[in-house]
């Protein structure tokens, strides 16, 4: 993480939005017991987070529906987990309202990361 994360122009409240709707997915498709990491990056004038697990994994056939409204992994391995399929939806609308960008990376079985940019 940097040590000093510069100001931004936006909405304090929204930016740990994001990141409580990130934790949260981590923390509900983690294993019992696993890890969970969050990091930051500054480059430049963009500040780059991600939030990574080490869980079950997304197919990369939901990487770009899975940021829809009520949109919910089909065929999870473990379907226990409960929700309405909008926290990445709002995590997405909060992002490109501060003019960045979401994405992740994932492997079945291995975990997923999810990255977000801001400017700064």
């Amino acid at each position: 993480m940097p040590r000093k994360i510069p100001n931004f122009k936006g909405d304090r409240d929204r930016l740990q939005q994001v990141l409580a709707n990130l934790l949260e997915n981590a923390i509900k498709f983690s294993l019992p017991g696993g890890k969970i990491e969050v990091g930051a990056e500054l480059k430049q004038s963009v500040l780059t987070c991600w939030v990574r697990d080490f869980g079950v994994g997304i197919p990369a056939s939901e990487f770009e529906t899975i940021f829809e409204r009520f949109r919910q992994l089909e065929n999870c391995p473990d379907a226990t987990h409960p929700g309405y399929g909008l926290g990445l939806s709002i995590a997405k609308e909060i992002v490109e309202g501060f003019g960045g960008r979401i994405w992740l990376e994932s492997e079945l079985g291995v975990g997923s990361t999810f990255y977000f940019t801001i400017p700064v």
